[in-house]
């Protein structure tokens, strides 16, 4: 087993996630990483792939997050559309941080 070592954690990687504009979430380990929580939780916008699992009460697509195709095919165009409309981006990041 190896360790990890990032050089953002705590307070630093959470300054660090919430300047970004779009925040790109990948399945990990499990299908709702910590980051699937995060970000929403710190009123940024997310394009993620859909969770395979039951979440109750979930994110809305083009709501409160966007899910791409689990197969990244359509996230450079996501990522494009969403850096072009910064309102709407914003928006969703409001609604998700309100969810």
């Amino acid at each position: 087993m190896y360790k990890k070592e990032y050089t953002r954690k705590g307070l630093r990687y959470l300054e660090e996630l919430k300047s970004c504009k779009i925040v790109l979430n990948f399945r990990g380990v499990g299908w709702d990483t910590l980051r699937y929580w995060e970000t929403p939780a710190i009123g940024r916008f997310m394009i993620t792939q859909r969770p395979r699992i039951v979440i109750p009460d979930n994110f809305r697509d083009g709501k409160e997050i966007v899910f791409c195709k689990d197969d990244l095919s359509d996230m450079i165009d996501l990522c494009q559309h969403y850096l072009e409309n910064d309102e709407e981006r914003e928006t969703i990041a409001r609604d998700a941080l309100k969810q």
